[in-house]
């Protein structure tokens, strides 16, 4: 969860071993994707950042063991 353009998908990609790109491509509403590392396995869910998908997002956090929130260190507006 986070604003967008922060990174949410692309630390999702670098998990799942896609390579970084520099091009920005949105998530629309949620992606969902599931990664095997050896011993343990991550379904997860990519939100969008856009506040017009946020309705959506509630019937997705339930039942999860953990959240990660993204912010970019470089946009003043993602710290408040």
């Amino acid at each position: 969860y986070g604003n967008h353009k922060n990174g949410k998908s692309t630390l999702i990609n670098r998990l799942h071993g896609i390579p970084f790109e520099s091009s920005y491509t949105p998530t629309h509403g949620v992606d969902y994707k599931i990664i095997d590392m050896d011993d343990l396995c991550l379904r997860v869910w990519d939100c969008s950042g856009e506040d017009r998908y946020f309705s959506i997002f509630p019937r997705f956090f339930n039942e999860i063991s953990l959240g990660i929130i993204t912010i970019d260190l470089s946009n003043t507006e993602d710290l408040d």
